[in-house]
Order: C-alpha cells, then structure tokens, then sequence
C-alpha cells in the first residue's frame, strides 16, 4: 500500500489570492488592508468582502516587508518611565486605541524606573524604524542631547509629563501646579493649617509643581506652607502601597501635629490609610488624607473602576485624564508624522485637573 502523499505545509494567502476571491484587484485589496487613504473610495460592500475574505483564508500581513517595500515602518514607539504601572496602563491604553484606528502599530519601551535606560529603549527603538515616539519618563528632565539625537534623525516626538520653557518641541502635560493648587484650597477651606506631604523625589518635576501649587494656595488663605519636616520625598521607583505605609508612619513620627495628609498618588494614599487603620487613627475625624491620579484599574471594561471608590472611607483626589491623553497625543503624533512637521513650538497639549471629593476629607478635629 503506498503511503499518502503528504501535501506539506498550507502556503499562506497572498494579496492575489485574496483579490481573486474577492472579485477586485490586488492592489484594491492592499488599499484595505493595510487603511490607506484611498480605502475611502471603495464601497463598504467591497471593503467588508475583502476584509472576510482575507479572515476566511487567514491572511496575516508582513510589517517587514511593508517596510521594505514603502520605507515606512507603520511604527510608532511609546517610551514609559515603568509598564507595570497603573498609571502608565491608562495611557498605553488610550495610546492604543488611537493608533489601532489610525493604522499604526505601536511598540513600547520600558525605562523600568531608570532615568539613565532613556537613551537604550531609543535606540532600540530607532533600530525598528519607528516613525514618531511618545516620551513619557514619568517627571524625569530629559537630557538635551537626546532630544538633539532625535532632531538629527528627524523622528516625530511628543514629550509627556514634563514642560520647561526652554523646550523646543510638542508637550503634552497635564496642569500639575494647578492640581496642587486644587488640593492646598480644598483643605485650606476646610480648615486645615498643619498638612503634611508625601511625593516623589525632588528630581521628579510633576511632583515639585504640585507641591508648589500646594503652597502657593496655604498662602492665599494666610495658612504657613509646609515645611520641610512636614514633606517625606520619596524615590520614583518607590511611590506604590508599600512606601506609602511605611513613609506615612514616618511622617507621624516626627510630626504628629499634623491634621491632614496629601499624598502625591492614589496608591501612596491607600498605603497611607492602611497604616493609619492599623494606629486606630481615625479617617478624616483625626487625619484628612487626599491623592492623586483616581485611578482606573480596568477603563476599558468599565471607566467607574476608580480604586478611589472603593477603599473605605472613599478617598478625595484629583483625577488625570490619562486616556484622554494617551488617545490626543497620539492623534498629534500622527498629525506631525504625515505632515512631516516636528512642532518646534511651546507645549501643544495641556490636561486641567479636576479635584474629586469623596469621603476621606473634612475639617479638623478641635
């Protein structure tokens, strides 16, 4: 008996074969595929046989040999200060959700809380062809010859978190002073005179505004503004629930008189509480506490996942709009990758904070 013949393995679809099935031609189905702007001539009867067709027979494209072949990459790279985050989770997620509609792929690039790996994750990013990049470092001060080095190459950035005025490109930037300022007035209105801080590092240029904003506000209402025993600094690497424990306990330590406390983000905050649960200190009757951020653990399912809401009592912060500014910078990014443009100009996007009050704030206790 002889053995069947064993066909090998199935060759994949080609453009040709999706056209011949479709009934249009290979480079009408190249149009579809891969969201060219001409795609918009074509009925949504042809695009959607296309579309099925190309599912039906498995076709998967080729990013390598799109980019040989047009000498375009389709790439766009998002550089972050950490990826495992929440924060950072809410922008990649709004980032993604602009890029997928507008064609792109996106890569990313994990500084992993190392301002000094900035330089590495561009440089690997470079070596894919990425036409524009996202540069979020989370408040870090980015090095002037790396911004140089991109000028030279002549790649699209989009600087995230951090705006000086020097700053010879797009920003996108969310109004830290003004966030503070929300905070310092609430308490302030409240009562409170005696507030102590917890923050990130003094390298860390968010944190430094929303300190200022504090302090500028305490002034309005002819409240001192705190000094340094009443300010914990912490490093970048370690602002979550862990450093907002043990940092909150150290702040009692050596300033007891205080009446609230405003941590830099929500998990610091919660940290926080945990402590202040387990010293039987009550919140806010003894202690205000507020955050930042109000973060989202999961937008995409439900954007009411706010963790804030769900530790008891429910915690007062100041809400970042970070889909929203993952999804616009990446619109602007896109806009100055076909434009050819690299926006030499003063900040191009700017978020307003907006202050959450929840149960976790009240006057003083006299």
């Amino acid at each position: 008996m002889t053995k069947p013949s064993n066909p090998g393995p199935k060759k994949p679809p080609t453009l040709a074969t999706i056209a011949k099935a479709a009934g249009v031609s290979p480079s009408t189905v190249s149009a579809v595929l891969n969201n060219m702007p001409r795609m918009k001539n074509y009925s949504e009867a042809t695009v959607q046989r296309i579309r099925t067709e190309a599912e039906r027979m498995g076709y998967m494209p080729n990013p390598l040999a799109r980019t040989l072949k047009k000498a375009r990459s389709g790439i766009i790279g998002f550089v972050m200060l950490s990826r495992h985050s929440h924060y950072y989770d809410q922008l990649l997620q709004g980032a993604e959700d602009y890029v997928r509609e507008a064609g792109y792929e996106l890569i990313t690039g994990d500084m992993a809380y190392e301002p000094s790996e900035l330089d590495r994750c561009i440089q690997r990013m470079l070596a894919w062809r990425v036409e524009g990049l996202f540069l979020m470092t989370g408040g870090s001060v980015i090095a002037p010859e790396i911004l140089a080095l991109l000028d030279a190459v002549a790649v699209p950035y989009v600087k995230g978190g951090v705006h000086l005025p020097e700053d010879p490109c797009a920003c996108v930037d969310f109004d830290n002073y003004a966030a503070g300022t929300k905070i310092g007035e609430h308490l302030a209105v409240l009562g409170h005179r005696r507030i102590g801080i917890i923050a990130a590092s003094n390298k860390n240029h968010q944190a430094n505004e929303r300190i200022r904003g504090l302090k500028d506000a305490l002034l309005k209402f002819k409240a001192p503004p705190p000094g340094s025993r009443y300010i914990m600094r912490a490093s970048d690497a370690d602002v979550g629930l862990v450093a907002g424990y043990r940092y909150t306990a150290q702040l009692l330590r050596q300033a007891s008189e205080i009446t609230a406390i405003a941590y830099m983000n929500d998990l610091l905050a919660i940290g926080g509480m945990r402590y202040l649960s387990e010293r039987r200190i009550p919140i806010p009757e003894r202690l205000s506490v507020t955050g930042f951020d109000d973060l989202c653990l999961d937008s995409a399912a439900n954007p009411e996942n706010r963790l804030g809401n769900f530790v008891t009592p429910a915690l007062t912060t100041v809400r970042t709009p970070l889909h929203e500014m993952g999804w616009s910078t990446m619109q602007l990014l896109v806009e100055m990758i076909n434009t050819r443009e690299r926006r030499q100009s003063s900040p191009t996007l700017t978020f307003e904070p907006e202050l959450i009050i929840r149960e976790s704030t009240a006057p003083p206790h006299r």
